[in-house]
């Protein structure tokens, strides 16, 4: 080996193998001696407890796309790809107020909480160091920093200056579009849902005998292609007090879509002869486009859901809010995109859901109870998209949410704020239904959504993943109108999604919650309570950090 090689290659050694790993209570380094401070920050730690430690990325170890690979017996933190930084921050005394990220320096994120992450996926190389500053409600603050070595090319394009919402039709919202975007780069990950869903209060103010059920249907990699995990299937869910009967959801079968048989789907998604899609575990037909009737049963082992559903358009019209919208990358390089559509948000269902739980059978009638249905196309992986969602309905008022949350779009060129078309209040206050959108718009400087939540929880089959059992949401747009709104769970059924490498599993908790608030209407004056059940998601990774 040459001289020139040898220093290059003893340049690459000493960027990706060494590190530094810092602990500082950043308030008290600006007086004082090395020892005065020294003696300060232990006297102000034992009196506030705050206490602030990066646990992702550990010091001495490798990462590949996000998942730690291996211990590096020659120390040093070195990483490909992108990272979750991930924080965790406590004050018995006091109370956190936020987390700043900063990477060499320059602020990247503030965390409000509860979680603190934040994913580094923006082009990086070399050597640098990250450091998160945690700050509490009494003006203290702590500090924790790593340096690492990094190659990391970026995963995110940038997001639009001016988010799309589109006009809804039946044919860009639940009609079958892997042809009509077919591009020969991203066709292996399109995926396509049909959601459904229902909440029946029973005609009672007790929730404790409310029941709440899904019937969807699923398409994925419609041709086959490259990894051969193309599918068709069907899903139902039935949650309800232990009391009734067990609550869980239930896959069907996956169904290979190149056989005709097996898949069939209409383009456009109008009323025509037999059904609009269907697969051998269930239909959707449209008698017309504010009607649909949806049939499927669905089996595994002794459990049973079986559902015949008439759903009818109720207050407000169907609502596309995200058109093709960019979404982090496919492999870190693939393009991605997804388009969401609310078809019915207010849906009057009528009809049968029938139950098997294995000990118990219940067909539950359902007579002009409160439903939903909404659905995605999309070329991108599924399980990155980490979200809260929203659906609440009462005779006068509906409100509807769809917020990413961290750490996938707490990202570069302001991304979370970008994010289009995230919440609408549909309300009759004079016989005639109207409808207020609230925006996160980079473009115009503005973000109308606010939200905050209260205790967090864990589910023993997944400990590392922390779900928020409250919920606080705020909106106001420049007319004055104005949201406050606020959910408190009531239970929750877990659906865990099984990603093929080197993509990551998730879980979604489907929340039921009693709601309350308000809504004001500016132009009227006239403030709308709220109160009743809803439904309320949260996402995150199955087994974060693996």
């Amino acid at each position: 080996m040459n001289r020139r090689a040898k220093l290059l290659t003893g340049i690459i050694v000493v960027i990706f193998l060494n590190t530094t790993f810092f602990v500082a209570n950043g308030k008290y380094l600006d007086t004082g001696t090395p020892n005065e401070t020294s003696l300060l920050i232990h006297s102000l730690n034992i009196q506030t407890n705050l206490t602030v430690k990066i646990v992702k990325p550990i010091a001495g170890h490798l990462y590949f796309s996000d998942k730690e690979k291996a211990a590096l017996a020659l120390g040093g933190t070195r990483i490909f790809g992108k990272i979750t930084i991930r924080i965790d921050a406590s004050d018995n005394i006091s109370k956190i107020e936020y987390v700043d990220i900063y990477v060499d320096d320059a602020l990247k994120a503030r965390l409000p909480g509860p979680y603190y992450e934040w994913m580094l996926d923006a082009p990086l190389f070399g050597r640098h160091t990250i450091k998160a500053v945690a700050h509490n409600t009494i003006g203290d603050n702590a500090s924790d920093e790593l340096t690492f070595n990094i190659l990391c090319l970026g995963r995110l394009p940038k997001a639009p200056s001016s988010p799309e919402v589109g006009v809804a039709t039946q044919s860009n919202t639940d009609g079958y579009n892997y042809y009509n975007y077919k591009d020969h780069v991203g066709d292996f990950v399109y995926n396509q849902l049909w959601y459904f869903n229902f909440l029946d209060d029973r005609g009672t103010s007790d929730p404790s005998d409310d029941i709440a059920g899904v019937a969807a249907y699923g398409l994925a990699n419609p041709e086959n292609l490259l990894t051969g995990g193309g599918l068709t299937n069907a899903f139902g869910m039935i949650i309800r007090d232990p009391a009734e009967g067990a609550s869980f959801p239930l896959f069907s079968v996956n169904y290979d879509p190149t056989n005709p048989a097996n898949f069939s789907a209409s383009r456009t998604f109008e009323s025509g002869p037999g059904p609009e899609l269907q697969n051998p575990s269930g239909t959707i037909d449209v008698i017309t486009p504010d009607h649909y009737h949806i049939t499927g049963d669905v089996i595994n082992g002794d459990k049973e859901i079986r559902w015949d559903l008439h759903y009818q358009r109720g207050l407000g019209q169907r609502w596309l809010p995200w058109v093709n919208w960019p979404v982090p990358k496919t492999l870190d390089v693939i393009p991605a995109w997804i388009t969401y559509h609310m078809q019915m948000a207010n849906a009057i269902v009528n009809g049968t859901y029938y139950v098997r739980d294995g000990t118990n059978e219940t067909t539950y009638e359902l007579v002009n109870t409160r439903g939903y249905h909404d659905g995605f196309y999309s070329e991108f992986v599924f399980s990155i998209f980490e979200w809260n969602w929203i659906d609440f309905k009462q005779d006068n008022l509906s409100v509807h949410l769809l917020y990413p949350h961290a750490p996938v779009y707490s990202c570069q060129d302001g991304w979370e704020t970008c994010t289009p078309g995230n919440l609408r209040v549909v309300v009759n206050t004079s016989g005639e239904a109207k409808e207020y959108n609230f925006y996160r718009r980079c473009d115009l400087g503005k973000d109308e959504i606010a939200i905050s939540y209260g205790a967090l929880a864990v589910d023993p089959k997944y400990p590392a993943v922390k779900y928020p059992t409250s919920a606080n949401v705020t909106a106001e747009d420049d007319a004055g109108n104005k949201l406050v709104l606020q959910w408190s769970l009531l239970r929750y059924m877990i659906v865990y999604f099984d990603v093929p490498d080197p993509f990551y599993d998730t879980v979604t908790f489907e929340i039921i919650a009693s709601f309350s608030g308000m809504f004001y209407e500016a132009s009227t004056g006239i403030t709308v309570p709220i109160a009743g059940p809803g439904w309320s998601d949260w996402s995150g990774q199955a087994f974060p950090g693996q």
